[in-house]
């Protein structure tokens, strides 16, 4: 039950601090207006709840902070100043568990959006090459922010003959190898990780080929049983698969030539 709804803000400036702070994250992490304030509400709903040891629900009005305090009994006033003196001072910290919230719902999202993707092929345009030879990539999401998610591909997942020859902008297909919400620097972020070397980018990009040349009535079911990625590799199929179709997705791997075996 609600035991009291009460003004708790210490700070007179507090709830045009807070609408602020909601405007510049919801912009930053491309999140709808009602979807930033329930996330500021029940962050800071949660942190007063920890500091006071009581279950406490938030409202930003007008001109006050506002909280309902649930339990049996009138919440004291010695909390509850004390709580309003703490709230006044915390507003640096408070920021920074926003900004967390905001992160790991902006992660949430792209993760949602970006699932299909999972286990398939993706064309995506390099950005940066770090130090240690990997690739980040951006690959096209269709939907979210804008419509555009960074991922990452290891020197491991790189052929031997593209590695050191790849450069920014260049465009390559990528075979989409997982992709989840991870902790980077204390911040949640959408880890996407990619492969060029993979069987399955040869396999899927012979059916898509197939299919959008219209080769097939049927989905058709290929399998790559050796692979030295960009240079050669075999493969079978449940379908004829025409000279011109292996060449075209040999290109798309560097040059790769494709053998298909009985």
């Amino acid at each position: 039950m609600h035991s009291g709804d009460q003004a708790i803000s210490g700070n007179p400036q507090a709830p045009s601090l807070i609408k602020a702070l909601v405007a510049e994250l919801a912009s930053k992490y491309s999140l709808p207006t009602e979807v930033a304030w329930e996330i500021m509400t029940d962050t800071l709903s949660a942190s007063l709840s920890a500091k006071s040891g009581c279950q406490v629900v938030v409202s930003v009005s007008v001109g006050e902070v506002r909280a309902s305090f649930l339990g049996e009994g009138p919440f004291p006033d010695s909390k509850m100043k004390q709580l309003g003196g703490t709230f006044g001072k915390d507003l640096k910290s408070f920021r920074q568990d926003l900004e967390k919230a905001f992160a790991y719902r902006s992660a949430r999202e792209a993760l949602t959006i970006f699932r299909p993707l999972i286990y398939r092929v993706a064309l995506g345009e390099v950005v940066n090459l770090d130090e240690n030879g990997g690739l980040t990539v951006e690959i096209e999401n269709g939907g979210y922010a804008d419509g555009k998610v960074a991922a990452y591909c290891d020197l491991s997942d790189i052929p031997l003959r593209e590695r050191g020859h790849l450069r920014q902008a260049d465009r390559r297909w990528f075979y989409v190898k997982s992709a989840k919400v991870v902790h980077l620097h204390d911040m949640p972020r959408l880890d996407v990780r990619l492969s060029r070397r993979s069987k399955r980018l040869l396999e899927l990009l012979l059916v898509n080929e197939m299919v959008s040349r219209g080769r097939c009535i049927a989905m058709p079911r290929i399998r790559c049983i050796h692979r030295i990625p960009g240079s050669k590799s075999q493969v079978k199929s449940s379908v004829e698969v025409d000279k011109a179709i292996l060449a075209a997705v040999g290109r798309l791997l560097g040059g790769e030539i494709i053998h298909v075996v009985d």
